[in-house]
């Protein structure tokens, strides 16, 4: 048995570094990773920590879009398999 599984779906933040990834297995299992890069933010002002909280604003709405995202894609296959 191959235990290779397809990315099907991929999205970056980059603001903030993250990256959604949606992968199908052999067997038609869905799996959903939110991972990180390695990311190092240095406030030295008001305006750095004001940039963080406006990033930080638009990674909540883009985790929000990957949840309807990854909604959508296993509705897909469950309508596939049918």
């Amino acid at each position: 048995m191959n235990d290779e599984a397809t990315e099907i779906y991929r999205s970056e933040y980059e603001p903030l570094g993250f990256v959604f990834t949606v992968t199908r297995s052999d067997d038609g299992l869905l799996d959903a990773s939110v991972m990180q890069q390695n990311r190092e933010w240095r406030t030295t002002t008001r305006g750095d920590l004001l940039d963080l909280a406006a990033h930080t604003a638009g990674l909540a709405e883009w985790l929000r879009d990957s949840a309807e995202t990854l909604d959508a894609v296993a509705r897909d296959t469950e309508e596939g398999a049918a």
